[in-house]
């Protein structure tokens, strides 16, 4: 305690105010997630520090960290992952992914009866701003970053494939060339080009198309080797691995779900060891997969519809767990899935009706806290580290 006096009038001597907290206050401290201090001495400090700056270091306490977007614009931003608070991206746009730049939030969707899609942004999460972009139709349904570009890729009102690059950090967008016939659902960034994922809704197959942002997608190796169809096509990067989701090749409508993975950036595909989801015949399918870090992943997680979660540590042929229920879950279709760089969080919604939030430190279908977040319902959820 002397130490602690004799701190404070070394700080008041210098010409500034120290706030005292409660004990529940730096209880609350101690416990946001987000925060590093362990109580103590470092604790305290960690709370004279929070209290003399104004600025950049404040931004660990008031910046939006975690945004959910979905229809008619709604949003639920969270600065610790613990308190969600409402929100609007004004017009009522349906949005379908989120994005952070590094500088910005990008949002990309389309109105819901697929006469325009669109494109905001925004630097704090709270107000927004449309991007110059030109005219389309039907919806932008997931946008990369990489290579000093953004693309953006999504579907026509007519179900034809759609594309746009932004090379100012997404202000303003042009439209980029695509190739097939089969809307594109996914893009992801390579480390060296993007490529896009189709979705053809049909028996057609699954492919894959690649673009360096200044041409013209080009179509490479099928994912599923020519035998699997391509109701659900989803692509996530993994590292330096290229995961891609698509339908059992034995029948239309699919009656099980199979997962790929490329470690050459798409030249040829492997077959997990263990099938996704456990190869499920019930049509429920991942809708998010993450790893545990962006640069260095041990554990990989996949979260779906009907409570279902997965999990694999074995990365380099990712062989999954098999077709878990989430503990304490017992309807929700869960739609968006990040690390905070210390839990996996998990966005959904229930029955249409409303949406919830999970949270996990390791992924295990036994070890998520779900909680109701509200009446507006969520497409995916987007960080900022």
């Amino acid at each position: 305690m002397k130490i602690y006096i004799r701190m404070i009038q070394a700080l008041r001597t210098a010409g500034l105010a120290v706030l005292l907290t409660s004990a529940s206050h730096c209880m609350d401290v101690e416990q946001n997630p987000l925060d590093t201090s362990q109580g103590g001495l470092s604790g305290f400090l960690g709370l004279i520090y929070r209290a003399l700056t104004t600025s950049s270091n404040a931004t660990s306490e008031t910046t939006v960290r975690l945004i959910t977007v979905g229809p008619a614009g709604k949003t639920y931003t969270s600065t610790d992952r613990l308190t969600w608070t409402t929100g609007t991206i004004t017009p009522a746009v349906d949005f379908y992914s989120i994005l952070y730049t590094g500088t910005r939030w990008i949002a990309t969707g389309g109105f819901s009866d697929g006469t325009t899609c669109d494109i905001y942004h925004s630097t704090d999460a709270q107000t927004w701003s449309q991007a110059s972009h030109p005219a389309c139709t039907g919806f932008l349904t997931d946008v990369a970053n990489g290579g000093g570009k953004l693309v953006a890729v999504g579907r026509s009102n007519a179900g034809t494939p759609q594309a746009m690059v932004s090379n100012d950090d997404g202000l303003s967008w042009t439209t980029l060339a695509t190739a097939g016939t089969y809307r594109y659902d996914f893009v992801v960034y390579t480390g060296s080009t993007f490529m896009a994922a189709n979705n053809a809704q049909t028996a057609a197959l699954s492919n894959t198309y690649t673009s360096d942002g200044s041409a013209t997608f080009a179509i490479t190796t099928a994912p599923q080797s020519a035998a699997k169809e391509n109701t659900v096509s989803m692509l996530y990067m993994v590292g330096s691995q290229i995961v891609h989701v698509a339908t059992d090749p034995c029948c239309f409508p699919p009656t099980a779900v199979r997962s790929v993975y490329s470690i050459n950036n798409g030249s040829t595909w492997t077959l997990n060891a263990v099938d996704i989801f456990g190869g499920n015949t019930a049509n429920e399918y991942p809708r998010a997969i993450i790893a545990d870090s962006a640069t260095a992943p041990t554990v990989l997680v996949a979260v779906g519809d009907a409570c279902r979660v997965d999990r694999t540590a074995v990365i380099g042929t990712l062989s999954w767990s098999g077709s878990l229920t989430m503990n304490g879950c017992s309807s929700v279709n869960w739609t968006g899935l990040v690390h905070d760089g210390t839990k996996y969080v998990a966005v959904g919604n229930v029955g249409g009706v409303t949406a919830s939030v999970a949270v996990s430190a390791t992924g295990n279908a036994t070890d998520w806290v779900i909680t109701s977040l509200g009446s507006n319902l969520v497409n995916r959820l987007g960080m900022r580290p």
